[in-house]
């Protein structure tokens, strides 16, 4: 997910992005969130710059310059939540670089869960947590025909004092399953 237009004035810096999926499939319609996430893991693929995952319906073009992309970095079956992909493009230095990650989780692990905007706002509360400034709360974003809520952070780095900014984009969807 490139957002130029927020993101193109942070190329300065390091720029770590966050794209959340949030999935809507209940265990009335396909079984266990667990069974479903070994699907959305076995269909994730990376051709010609592209990730997509045919079981979520997710397509990425991957950003300029190329980075090392690495499939399921972090999958927890009993959670039912899993990093689907994690792109690292490092330079010496920090202009240019950054971190792209995707990551999906499932909402019935929080049953008290009442909108994509409160999801994406816990996310932004625990960057907060770890020291992280806000420099956008929640906002929509309509992209690649989806809809998401954005929000940015910041951090800076120590020793250096190099300020370091953290997109967070967060869309839902409904997982769908082939047999």
């Amino acid at each position: 997910m490139r957002n130029g237009k927020r993101f193109g004035t942070l190329q300065a810096g390091l720029a770590v992005l966050l794209a959340c999926i949030l999935s809507l499939a209940t265990s009335a319609q396909i079984g266990s969130s667990s069974d479903d996430l070994k699907k959305v893991t076995a269909s994730g693929v990376i051709e010609k710059n592209v990730y997509s995952n045919e079981h979520v319906g997710f397509r990425l073009a991957l950003p300029d310059p190329p980075c090392d992309p690495k499939l399921n970095t972090k999958v927890d079956l009993t959670r039912a939540s899993a990093v689907l992909l994690d792109c690292q493009h490092v330079v010496k230095g920090w202009k240019g670089m950054y971190f792209l990650t995707v990551a999906i989780d499932y909402r019935a692990n929080y049953p008290n869960l009442q909108s994509l905007e409160q999801y994406s706002r816990s996310w932004r509360h625990a960057g907060e947590r770890e020291g992280h400034k806000t420099v956008q709360t929640e906002q929509p974003l309509r992209t690649a025909g989806l809809d998401f809520f954005e929000s940015i952070l910041s951090a800076e780095d120590s020793p250096g004092g190099r300020t370091f900014y953290e997109g967070i984009a967060c869309t839902q969807m409904t997982t769908c399953s082939a047999s």
